[in-house]
């Protein structure tokens, strides 16, 4: 065996340090090299292992592609195809959900202006929930309460598009909320510097996003933010809730063993 760990931030760190305490040996990579396939093959590597990131252009454009050819001459990925052909792809993630039969909010994806129009004019159940197919957690999602803004909304989309990149102070009050005390809010301001960079480049690198809508219907009532993440045959479930709420915070088990924290 013998694992390649792209060099830059994130997950990748933090595997080279597991690597590091484990005593498990492995390779810096530069996965933006033009001729990493070649010294994935000089190097007879087995394993290769990068954590690319939803708001850097460079990794959205080639990261998959360079993972899948990797996979093609026999080196082990991670991620591989089934784990990410669909990362940050809310359509892509509703297609693959009703292909398997998952429970989902029902959902509504339009390719053409006037068949959305004339959806959201005769079958449109408002408030509706109006999401870009790219953005993690709050970010590109809108609630449209009437069919005047949801027009407005889908001329929009039709048209001159939307930044997907949230914006330089999006969802301050909520960070400040998460950050909790002094301390938090510090190191929060220590990682500003980066936020705003990666911010800048990727509002000048992303496309806007055009020529589609994709609504879903509004769930009332959904007071809590769930996160599920499955390894093997272990599962553990995060909630971000709200005050008042009975739900316990960490849930984790595996389908031998399952238990509640």
């Amino acid at each position: 065996m013998k694992i390649a760990i792209h060099n830059g931030k994130g997950w990748n760190i933090k595997w080279r340090q597991y690597c590091e305490a484990e005593r498990i040996p492995y390779m810096l990579v530069n996965c933006y090299d033009s001729d990493i396939i070649e010294q994935l093959k000089d190097k007879n590597i087995t394993h290769l292992m990068w954590h690319f990131h939803h708001l850097l252009f460079k990794d959205i454009l080639i990261a998959r592609s360079i993972l899948y050819s990797a996979a093609k001459i026999g080196i082990k990925t991670f991620p591989d195809f089934n784990t990410c052909w669909h990362f940050d792809d809310k359509i892509a993630q509703k297609y693959l959900l009703e292909a398997i039969g998952a429970p989902l909010v029902p959902s509504y994806a339009f390719y053409d202006k006037k068949e959305a129009l004339n959806w959201l004019k005769n079958k449109a159940n408002f408030p509706i929930v109006a999401k870009l197919r790219r953005g993690a957690g709050s970010y590109n999602v809108r609630l449209l309460n009437n069919y005047k803004q949801a027009k407005k909304y889908t001329d929009k989309m039709f048209g001159r598009g939307l930044q997907p990149v949230p914006g330089y102070l999006a969802d301050t009050k909520n960070k400040l909320k998460v950050a909790g005390n002094l301390n938090g809010i510090i190191k929060r301001l220590k990682k500003a510097p980066n936020y705003l960079k990666t911010m800048y480049m990727g509002r000048r690198e992303f496309q806007k996003e055009k020529g589609y809508v994709y609504f879903q219907d509004f769930i009332a009532g959904n007071k809590e933010d769930v996160r599920i993440a499955v390894v093997g045959n272990k599962i553990w479930a995060l909630f971000t809730l709200l005050p008042g709420s009975i739900i316990p915070n960490f849930i984790s088990f595996s389908t031998s063993n399952p238990s509640i924290t």
